[in-house]
């Protein structure tokens, strides 16, 4: 009788330790798995993080499209690395050829960004193309008789123009428009602003081409208006 009893008691001391092993192995695939759903959240986390930094960093780069890396990299260490992992979780490296540019150089060179984001104990990096606009104006300036300087800026898509002079060295002025908004559809190119001799006497002039069709138009100012030249305005068809 007594060893029945024993037996018995052997048999559910074993029944006993299998079923805390079952238990025990069970709470630890728990805890595994509640570890593995806090680093999945937490990484995820980072890479949201990180791109909030790419977002941000290309709306600066879109708000200063002909500006200098200083006027973007603004976290107070001005070296080509927007540092705010204090304040929103993230840096981003400007790029240009794969290296960081530099504080001095032009918003235009950037070719891509790496942005960092953490989260936790967790980092997760995305890396963007930057797409640059494409130039707006083009300007010629060419020193003139009286010390000064004449230029003149010409929106590309339409070819409207702005002249603007600065005579030893005072503020500039913006004089007239050689050129009104072109009638013709097509992108337009500045081939010279200079000062040249006509009818005996000395005046800014400048031409322009219709890229698309190849047509010219020159204009000079031998008074307070501009004047085609020659007068039908296209030297070439």
């Amino acid at each position: 009788m007594k060893n029945k009893k024993a037996s018995v008691l052997v048999v559910s001391l074993i029944i006993l330790g299998v079923i805390l092993l079952i238990a025990v192995s069970i709470s630890a695939v728990s805890v595994q798995q509640r570890k593995a759903s806090i680093s999945s959240s937490s990484s995820n986390r980072a890479y949201q993080v990180a791109e909030s930094g790419v977002e941000d960093v290309l709306q600066r780069i879109k708000n200063n499209p002909g500006g200098l890396v200083s006027a973007i990299d603004n976290d107070g260490n001005c070296n080509g690395t927007i540092d705010l992992i204090a304040a929103k979780g993230y840096k981003v490296e400007l790029r240009s050829a794969g290296a960081i540019v530099g504080c001095g150089a032009q918003i235009s060179t950037i070719d891509s960004v790496k942005s960092t984001g953490t989260a936790g104990q967790d980092s997760r990096a995305i890396e963007a193309a930057v797409a640059q606009a494409s130039p707006v104006y083009k300007a010629v300036c060419n020193s003139i008789n009286s010390g000064g300087v004449y230029c003149i800026r010409m929106k590309i898509s339409d070819g409207s123009t702005e002249e603007r002079t600065s005579s030893n060295g005072s503020a500039w002025t913006t004089v007239t428009s050689p050129f009104p908004t072109a009638t013709t559809a097509g992108n337009y190119d500045l081939i010279t602003a200079y000062i040249f001799d006509i009818d005996a006497g000395t005046f800014p002039g400048v031409c322009r081409v219709n890229t698309i069709d190849g047509k010219f138009t020159c204009r000079y100012m031998p008074g307070a208006s501009w004047t085609n030249y020659p007068s039908n305005g296209s030297p070439w068809p």
